[in-house]
């Protein structure tokens, strides 16, 4: 039996984020209308490596979503102070860090509309002010 949402959404596994994300998801009226995956990196795994097994099993969960539950809308959200990125002193200041993720962002959603037509990709970014003072904003243009 097939069950219909419009969106799916990747976050990162950071377990500092979830309370951040349902809220984000019951503000934007999408709590219990969205499935959610988890990928360590999130947009970093697409773009480092396409073809790597993080990169397969993340592309094989969203063509599921796409298949089941027939998404058009898919959310990618990345997090500034991402362990998989190095954190916050992998960069030399906050905007070099948002410039990296935003970069990433941006390739991934190239990548993701290519494999998937008809996919809509939005790119939103998790600033960690700290690990509960957290705010999600758009990086779409």
């Amino acid at each position: 039996m097939k069950h219909h949402i419009s969106c799916g959404l990747v976050r990162c596994i950071d377990f500092r984020l979830t309370s951040a994300i349902y809220t984000w998801l019951t503000k934007s009226d999408l709590m219990n209308k969205v499935d959610i995956l988890s990928e360590a990196g999130v947009s970093k795994c697409l773009v480092d490596d396409p073809n790597g097994i993080d990169s397969k099993s993340l592309l094989h969960q969203i063509g599921l979503a796409k298949k089941l539950h027939s998404i058009q809308n898919l959310y990618l959200l990345n997090h500034t102070d991402c362990g998989a990125y190095g954190g916050h002193d992998a960069f030399a200041n906050a905007q070099a860090e948002f410039l990296k993720h935003s970069e990433d962002m941006h390739k991934a959603k190239f990548f993701l509309e290519k494999k998937y037509p008809g996919l809509s990709v939005k790119l939103l970014l998790a600033k960690m002010k700290s690990d509960t003072d957290i705010e999600i904003v758009s990086c779409d243009p």
